[in-house]
């Protein structure tokens, strides 16, 4: 093992080491190693996502500004072409460094989906600004298919009011909205019965009962995540948050809070800009761990 690369393990989207959405940040260049090799990092590593990040040679537009390349992989060793808290892990952990008080703003290459901007705001913060996914309902036919695999999943028939598939660059989610009245929070799910929906992120989702939030929501992907359940998704936030303005008819550019009601639970406050089709999530994270991997 004659190579090495630092890491970080952050938790994204809360300021609890036990909170939020755990993801390795790696810095390792992520355009000039082996696809192999960041592969078997993330397995190794198997955190529900591995960001790996290097210097862009592209310029930075102005002095404070700094550009970097990123690649995401999930615990499996299957690149993803975004991740919304892998991102603001990197960004946290970037920020963080010694020497780095001038940079606010950070601009990440992503392989496939272009820029993925990145800024400190006030309170110690981390925006960052990704794509809009809009969600279309399900034929009767498909959700003849699915419904059945939900019911599974909470093992009993649940109060579906919407059922939606998003469109690029999140054609691989789907979107559940249960009745307020079916207590997300505390319901016992089955990840496992979500294997076969066909989607690799299935996002459920209700109105908020406390008041605090605009909507509450759990993510599945047992095809990807380790025990099933996504503590934080980001992504699926970029699906869920113009869905819920045109639901709730709240006007584009005003924010919102969500809360996501895993076990280890997140907060994120959310803007849509309707008509630049992004999504800015803003959200807290904490440094759990640092050290050097041996490959």
């Amino acid at each position: 093992m004659s190579n090495q690369a630092s890491f970080s393990l952050v938790a994204a989207f809360s300021t609890s080491p036990f909170g939020g959405n755990p993801a390795a940040v790696i810095f390792l260049d992520p355009k000039n190693t082996p696809e192999d090799t960041l592969a078997g990092i993330a397995r190794n590593v198997n955190q529900p996502m591995t960001a790996f990040i290097g210097p862009s040679q592209l310029s930075a537009e102005n002095d404070t500004t700094a550009v970097y390349d990123i690649r995401y992989f999930a615990a499996n060793g299957v690149e993803v072409s975004l991740c919304g808290h892998a991102t603001l892990a990197s960004a946290k952990v970037l920020f963080s460094q010694t020497g780095r008080a001038s940079i606010s703003v950070l601009q990440f290459h992503t392989p496939s989906e272009g820029v993925v901007a990145a800024k400190k705001v006030d309170g110690g913060l981390v925006e960052i600004e990704f794509p809009t996914g809009t969600t279309t309902k399900l034929s009767e036919e498909q959700k003849s298919r699915i419904i059945p695999l939900i019911n599974k999943a909470f093992g009993r028939e649940v109060v579906i009011n919407y059922l939606g598939a998003s469109g690029p660059p999140y054609e691989h989610a789907l979107l559940i909205e249960l009745d307020e009245k079916e207590n997300l929070a505390e319901c016992k799910v089955d990840a496992e019965a979500f294997r076969d929906t066909g989607y690799i992120i299935n996002t459920v989702t209700t109105a908020s009962s406390s008041g605090n939030e605009s909507f509450v929501s759990r993510m599945f992907s047992p095809t990807m995540i380790p025990g099933g359940e996504d503590p934080v998704c980001g992504s699926a936030h970029c699906v869920l948050t113009p869905y819920w303005y045109q639901k709730q008819r709240i006007a584009s550019g005003k924010s919102i809070k969500a809360k996501q009601v895993s076990v280890r639970g997140g907060d994120l406050l959310l803007t849509w800009d309707e008509a630049a089709k992004s999504i800015k999530l803003v959200g807290e994270a904490i440094v759990i761990g640092v050290g050097h991997l041996y490959f």
